[in-house]
């Protein structure tokens, strides 16, 4: 179920929520809620948000602090897109312990 549970992660589209489209917002809800109940069921010892970082690699290590609290890509060619505050961003040692529960 773990494996299941890590493609449903890696293919949520986790941005559903600002979709001017209801039937895209409907669609995400439900994918969460399935999600959410996975989650449970598995009891897992990751919070969603922490899942949510893990899915999109937000690793810190892969980041640089570009001006105080603004972290960027690193190798990024261009600053036009927001960066992520430290909050967001996953250790390397908190993305692998996060991987390691997924494929165990």
């Amino acid at each position: 179920m773990k494996k299941e549970f890590k493609t449903k992660l890696e293919n949520h589209d986790w941005y559903y929520d600002y979709s001017d489209d209801y039937r895209v917002w409907e669609n995400g809800r439900l994918e969460f809620s399935n999600l959410s109940a996975m989650h449970d069921k598995l009891k897992s010892p990751f919070s969603m948000v922490e899942l949510r970082q893990w899915a999109y690699d937000m690793v810190l290590e892969k980041f640089e602090e570009d001006k105080p609290g603004e972290f960027y890509r690193k190798g990024a060619s261009q600053k036009c897109i927001t960066p992520s505050k430290r909050q967001n961003l996953l250790t390397l040692a908190r993305f692998q312990e996060i991987e390691d529960w997924l494929n165990g």
